[in-house]
């Protein structure tokens, strides 16, 4: 379904992974289609995304495309990584939006007040790479506070190192605007 607006070769995602091909004649000539080069996105995607969310560095991120990636050029695994966090990660958190909007719309009625907050920053979540939305809340109070010196591992790291365990579950307390207090204070308390 994310696919489906992606023009395989032209976009940002076939520099990360490109379709397999072979110099036929001196022309270059795809020896994979476009379904099968959709479907090895895919497959890299249900083991990637969880390394992405979970914090890992971007020369991670960059190692395990490396494997899957199957082009014979040279690129360092850090700029793998880096294209991934640029260019496909903001697509794959469009597309998440995009059906958590339906979702939304379509049974805000009889979805419970928590999941509803997570609708509203499960798309962030996936664009900045986070697990947790109170790690994304917590990253937009540290951008804000001391721009630049926050990158998603770091965030990762100060989470478990100050927040988990510290916030009530999104069932007893679903407004956002009330965690991002909560983290705020809690972030406060560690410079008293």
């Amino acid at each position: 379904m994310l696919f489906g607006f992606v023009d395989p070769q032209t976009s940002d995602l076939s520099r990360i992974m490109p379709r397999s091909s072979q110099l036929i004649n001196g022309q270059t000539e795809f020896i994979e289609d476009v379904r099968d080069w959709e479907q090895r996105w895919q497959n890299a995607l249900e083991d990637l995304l969880p390394q992405w969310l979970s914090g890992q560095p971007l020369n991670v991120i960059g190692n395990f495309l490396h494997t899957r990636r199957g082009a014979k050029g040279h690129v360092k695994a850090i700029q793998l990584g880096r294209r991934f966090s640029l260019q496909a990660a903001g697509g794959l958190g469009h597309g998440v939006s995009l059906v958590a909007q339906v979702f939304e719309r379509k049974y805000s009625e009889k979805t419970p007040p928590a999941l509803l907050s997570w609708l509203r920053l499960i798309a962030g979540c996936v664009r900045e790479g986070f697990d947790d939305p109170d790690k994304l809340l917590l990253f937009w109070y540290l951008r804000r506070s001391a721009p630049g010196l926050y990158p998603r591992v770091r965030i990762h790291q100060v989470f478990h190192e100050i927040i988990q365990g510290h916030l009530p579950s999104w069932q007893n307390e679903p407004d956002i605007e009330v965690r991002r207090r909560a983290i705020q204070k809690l972030i406060g308390n560690i410079g008293e």
